[in-house]
């Protein structure tokens, strides 16, 4: 039984569409980062508060950097952050930014790339108004050790999208 050389190209032409669209959705969502939690909380208890109002990150890529993310982190993080091994990951911070009571929070949910993009979603818990809530300025934050993006040595862009939108980003190079 011989096949219809139509239905053979045909078949070929679909697969390929087929396959050409699996990988650019594929392409499209970015590769997941492996990330643990360092620390996460409301305030640092001692240390001062994310200096905005609005949502912030910061990212450290060198033991060098980790001056910079001290004063808003509590000592035991701290520690932790001394710990990180640079050759294998960099520390995001993403900040919720000051707040005027507390139960407010931030987590860091999933962290992607795709190319020279690194995209953080956090999730921003608001506070229930039903709720009695201390009066006291919070700035929640979560801290993340994150696997290092392929390939480093270059400059990379970081954008924190919480609850569905891009609300901070920046630039940092990896090295």
């Amino acid at each position: 039984m011989t096949r219809d050389p139509l239905a053979s190209i045909i078949t070929i032409v679909v697969m390929t569409v087929l396959a050409l669209f699996f990988l650019s959705s594929c392409h499209l969502r970015g590769t997941e980062l492996h990330f643990v939690g360092v620390e996460q909380r409301q305030t640092p208890r001692i240390g001062k508060l994310h200096e905005s109002k609005e949502p912030g990150l910061m990212i450290i890529g060198r033991p060098q950097e980790l001056a910079q993310v001290y004063p808003f982190v509590s000592p035991d993080a701290q520690l932790l952050l001394e710990e990180v091994d640079f050759d294998d990951y960099f520390v995001a911070v993403v900040f919720q930014g000051w707040k005027p009571t507390d139960s407010y929070g931030a987590q860091v949910r999933r962290i992607t790339q795709t190319d020279e993009v690194v995209t953080l979603y956090a999730h921003f818990t608001e506070r229930d108004p039903e709720r009695v809530a201390a009066h006291v300025v919070t700035s929640p934050y979560h801290v993340v050790k994150v696997r290092r993006p392929d390939p480093t040595g270059k400059e990379i862009e970081f954008l924190l999208n919480a609850d569905g939108r891009v609300v901070s980003s920046r630039k940092h190079f990896i090295p």
